[in-house]
C-alpha cells in the first residue's frame, strides 16, 4: 500500500441486515483490505456486514447517521426484482432493465492510473442469472481510503463525484440513507464462487476537501458557462465558429493531442496525479482542472473552438479563425466582417473609426521582431554535449556500420542506453528505415544485452518501414508525428511546460526522399526548405552516404550528393573506422561541443531464430553502443598504422596457433569466434590467416555430432596439430583419434576413446603404438 501514513479508525460488525452492530473494531485501510478480499461462501445474499462509521454496540437507525470513515459505491447494471405490492416477493429473481456495468478489472484498472487506494471486490449477485436469460452482469462495491471522516451530505455528493470521474453514473447506486452505512461481506453462492474477484489498489487517500472544491468550481462554471471567456477577443459575426462548434468534436482533437479518456472524464498529458480532471459538460463546453495544462482557465469552460484554437494554435484566434474558414470552405475574408446594419454607414471622410487591418493576410516574416532576452539559454540538445535539435546530416562510406551506430545512438534519445550522452528527459523516437529486418536484429541484441524491457521499449521507440516518395509528400506526416509523439515536461523553476518534439530518423535519404538527381543544388535546397518549414523544432536525422572523394579520408569529409544538403543542415556529422574502432566525427555546428567525436564500441552476439519455415538457426547480431572515446580518433589511427606496418604474418600465425593449443590442453577448446576474441588485431586480418592455416591443415576443425550438441552456438572446435599429425591429415583426411576427443563443455554423453583393454594399464608405461599417457 502507500507510503502515506496510515489513519485507524473503527468499524462495526453486523451479523445480517436487520441485527444490531455486535462488535466495534479499530483497524487501518490495509487492514480493511484484508477482511474485504475474502469471499465467503454463502447460498444467500443476507449475510454478515459491516458499518463503514465510529459507530457503537447497538441498533442501528437512521436518526443515529455519524460520519463515515470510508467511501463506499456499490456498482451494478440496473435491475429489477420480483415484487408484489412495491415489496420483494421473490429475493432470488432479478432481471436487468439496463446497461451491465464496467468489467471490475477495467475499472481497478482506471483507479490504479489515477492512484487512488481502493478495495475493489464482487458481491454475492455478481454475475448471476437473469430472469429471460444472461446474467445480471458485473456487481461490485468500491472502498476508497479518504483524508478525513465525512459527512452524509459530503459523502453522498463525493460518491456522486466519484462515481463520474471513473464513468461510472449509470452504473452507480448512491446509498445516501443513513441506514445504507452497513455492507455486507463479500460473498458468492458455490456454484459462482468461481467468478469472484478482489482487487487492492495503491495510492495516497482521496484529498477529501480538494475534491468537494472540485465539486464546486464544477457548479459554478455550470452556472456561469454561457458567459464568453475573459481572455477571448471580440469574435467575427459569422459563423466560422459555430460552424467549427457543429462540425467537430472534443475526443478527436484531445486524443490527437494526447489526452486520455479515463471514465466520463479526460486525463492530461501534463498531469501528475493521474487523475483525470478533464469534464466535458453537455452543453458543449469543456473545463480542465490541471492549473499546468494550456487548456485550464480559472472559472471559465471552453467551447471546442476554443480548445482547438489553444491546442493547434497556440491560442492565436485570427490562425485559428483562418485554418477553421479554410476547413470548413468559408470565404476568410467574410469571416472577419461584421454585416453593417442599414442606416450606420458613415461617410469615410468623416468617420472617426479606426481602421481595422486586413486579418486575412499575416504580417510578413520579415517584419516581426523577436524579442531580445538577457537571460543566457544554451542550445537545446538532443545528445548532449554532441547532438543538438534541428536538421542533422550523417554520411558515412557503405558497410561501415551506419545503422549499426545511429539506432543505439537514438535509443539514447530516448532515454532507453545510459551513459555520459544520456539526456535527463528523453523523447520519443520514430525510425524510418528501408531494412526493418536489420533494426530488429539490432533492437533484439540491445535488448538481451543491456536487459532492456520491450515494454517500455515499444513505449519509447517507434520503427516505421520507409516508403520512397517526394519530400513534400513526406514532410505530411510531421503533424501526425507532432499530435502522436510529442511530450511535455516541467519547467525546473517557472512551473510552465517544455515540449519535447520526437526526433525523427530517416535511414537512408535515397530510401525516403525520391529525387530525380541528387546532385542538383535546387533539388537538395527544396528538400532541406521543406524538412525545415513542416519539420520546425523537430529534431530530424538523415542518414547518408559519403561521398567516394572522401575515401580514405580522414578529414575533409563531406556526404555523397549536392552540397546543399550539407549546407542547409543544422549540424553535419560522418561515421569513420580507424584500424578496430569506429567513431563518429562532428563537421559543422552551431554550438561548442563537449565531444567533437564519440566512439562507436561494437559488440556482436548469436542467438536462435525461426526461419520462415520455422527451422531453428543461428542468427548473429552486431550492433555499437556509442560512447565518450576511450581513444582519440588519432590515436586510434596511429595504433592501425603500426599494427599494419610491424606485425608480421608469423607473429599472428603463432598468437592463433598457441591460443588454440592451450585452450585444448585446458580442456575447453575454442572456436573461431573464440580466435578472434582471445587474439588481438582486426577481425577481418584474425580470420583470414584462421582460414589459412585451416587450408594449410595446421588446424583442424572438429565438428560435434548435431544430437550431442550442448549449444546450438557450439558445432565445432578447433584443435592445433603437430607436424606428423599435419602429415596424416593430408595423407588420410582425418587426424589421429585423441584430437578427435569431444569434451563435456561441448558435447553431451562424452565417451572415453581409449580402448577398454587399456584402460587398466599402469601410467607411464610404453604401449605399442601409443605414446606415453
Amino acid at each position: 500500500m502507500s507510503a502515506h501514513p496510515q489513519r485507524t479508525f473503527k468499524i462495526g460488525r453486523v451479523e445480517s441486515k436487520s441485527s444490531p452492530v455486535v462488535s466495534v473494531h479499530e483497524t487501518t485501510f490495509p487492514g480493511l483490505a484484508k477482511i474485504l478480499t475474502r469471499h465467503i461462501t454463502s447460498p444467500k445474499k443476507d449475510t454478515p456486514g459491516w458499518t463503514a462509521s465510529d459507530t457503537m454496540v447497538g441498533p442501528r437507525s437512521k436518526k443515529t447517521a455519524v460520519p463515515w470513515e470510508v467511501v463506499a459505491l456499490d456498482i451494478e447494471g440496473k435491475c429489477e426484482g420480483d415484487k408484489e405490492d412495491g415489496k420483494k416477493k421473490d429475493d432470488t429473481k432479478k432481471w436487468l432493465i439496463g446497461p451491465k456495468a464496467p468489467e471490475v478489472a477495467a475499472v481497478a484498472q482506471r483507479i490504479e492510473q489515477i492512484g487512488w487506494p481502493a478495495i475493489i471486490a464482487t458481491s454475492w449477485w455478481h454475475e448471476g442469472p437473469s430472469e429471460g436469460g444472461g446474467t445480471v452482469g458485473p456487481r461490485y462495491r468500491i472502498v476508497f481510503d479518504i483524508s478525513r471522516t465525512v459527512t452524509h451530505d459530503e459523502r453522498a455528493l463525493l460518491g456522486r463525484h466519484i462515481a463520474a470521474i471513473l464513468g461510472l453514473t449509470e452504473s452507480f447506486d448512491p446509498c445516501v440513507d443513513a441506514e445504507s452505512r452497513f455492507f455486507y461481506l463479500p460473498a458468492a453462492p458455490a456454484e459462482r464462487m468461481h467468478l469472484a474477484q478482489s482487487f487492492v489498489t495503491d495510492g495516497d487517500p482521496i484529498d477529501v476537501d480538494a475534491m468537494l472544491r472540485q465539486c464546486t468550481v464544477e457548479h459554478q462554471v455550470r452556472q456561469s458557462d454561457t458567459q464568453p471567456a475573459p481572455t477571448r477577443s471580440q469574435r467575427p459575426q459569422t459563423s466560422v465558429i459555430d460552424a467549427f462548434n457543429e462540425a467537430g468534436d472534443f475526443a478527436t482533437i484531445l486524443t490527437q493531442h494526447g489526452y486520455k479518456r479515463i471514465g466520463t472524464r479526460w486525463l492530461s498529458p501534463v498531469s501528475t496525479s493521474g487523475e483525470p480532471g478533464i469534464v466535458l459538460f453537455d452543453n458543449g463546453r469543456l473545463y480542465c482542472h490541471h492549473h499546468n495544462d494550456p487548456l485550464y482557465l480559472a472559472d471559465h469552460a471552453r467551447d471546442l473552438f476554443d480548445v482547438w484554437a489553444t491546442l493547434e494554435h497556440a491560442g492565436n484566434e485570427n490562425a485559428a479563425v483562418r485554418a477553421a474558414a479554410k476547413m470548413l470552405g468559408i470565404d476568410r475574408q467574410d469571416a472577419y466582417s461584421a454585416p453593417v446594419e442599414a442606416g450606420t454607414a458613415q461617410d469615410s471622410q468623416t468617420s472617426t473609426a479606426t481602421p481595422t487591418a486586413n486579418l486575412d493576410e499575416p504580417e510578413h516574416p520579415l517584419a516581426i521582431e523577436v524579442p531580445l532576452s538577457n537571460h543566457l539559454a544554451p542550445p537545446r540538445m538532443v545528445i548532449p554535449g554532441f547532438v543538438a535539435e534541428g536538421i542533422v546530416s550523417f554520411a558515412g562510406q557503405h558497410g561501415i556500420g551506419k545503422t549499426t551506430g545511429i539506432l543505439p545512438l537514438s535509443f539514447i534519445a530516448a532515454g532507453l542506453i545510459k551513459n555520459e550522452l544520456t539526456p535527463d528527459h528523453w523523447r520519443h523516437v520514430v525510425y524510418v528505415t528501408e531494412d526493418t529486418a536489420q533494426a530488429q536484429r539490432i533492437i533484439a541484441g540491445l535488448a538481451g544485452s543491456l536487459g532492456l524491457d520491450y515494454d517500455t521499449i515499444t513505449q519509447r521507440f517507434h520503427l516505421v518501414e520507409a516508403s520512397r516518395m517526394h519530400v513534400s509528400a513526406v514532410v505530411t506526416v510531421a503533424k501526425t508525428y507532432a499530435e502522436r509523439y510529442t511530450r511535455f515536461e516541467p519547467h525546473q523553476s517557472n512551473g510552465t511546460l517544455v515540449e519535447l518534439k520526437p526526433l525523427v530518423v530517416f535511414d537512408t535519404k535515397s530510401a525516403v526522399f525520391s529525387m530525380q538527381n541528387e546532385n542538383d543544388a535546387a533539388e537538395a535546397a527544396e528538400l532541406m526548405a521543406a524538412l525545415k518549414q513542416r519539420f520546425n523544432k523537430f529534431p530530424v536525422w538523415i542518414i547518408g552516404h559519403i561521398a567516394k572523394a572522401s575515401f580514405g579520408k580522414s578529414d575533409a569529409l563531406s556526404a555523397r550528393g549536392s552540397t546543399a544538403i550539407e549546407a542547409d543542415a543544422h549540424q553535419n556529422a560522418y561515421i569513420v573506422a580507424e584500424g578496430d574502432h569506429r567513431f563518429i566525427v562532428l563537421g559543422k555546428r552551431r554550438f561548442e561541443a563537449k565531444w567533437t567525436e564519440i566512439e562507436l564500441v561494437s559488440e556482436v552476439s548469436e542467438s536462435v531464430g525461426l526461419d520462415e519455415f520455422g527451422v531453428a538457426q543461428t542468427v548473429a547480431i552486431r550492433w555499437a553502443i556509442p560512447k565518450p572515446p576511450t581513444v582519440t580518433r588519432k590515436e586510434a589511427a596511429a595504433a592501425a598504422l603500426v599494427e599494419s606496418n610491424g606485425e608480421s604474418d608469423t607473429q599472428r600465425r603463432t598468437a592463433i596457433l598457441k591460443a588454440v593449443e592451450d585452450a585444448w590442453l585446458a580442456g575447453n577448446p575454442i572456436s573461431k569466434r573464440g580466435v578472434r576474441e582471445l587474439v588481438t588485431g582486426r577481425v577481418a586480418t584474425i580470420n583470414a590467416v584462421t582460414e589459412t592455416l585451416l587450408i594449410e591443415n595446421w588446424l583442424y576443425e572438429v565438428e560435434v555430432p548435431a544430437d550431442r550438441l550442448v549449444n546450438n552456438n557450439k558445432k565445432a572446435f578447433l584443435v592445433r596439430l603437430t607436424d606428423s599429425e599435419r602429415r596424416a591429415v593430408i595423407d588420410s583426411g582425418r587426424p589421429p583419434p585423441d584430437k578427435m576427443r569431444l569434451f563435456p563443455t561441448w558435447a553431451k554423453g562424452v565417451v572415453s576413446l581409449v580402448p577398454d583393454t587399456l584402460k587398466n594399464q599402469p601410467k607411464n608405461q610404453d604401449i605399442e603404438g601409443e605414446e606415453k599417457w
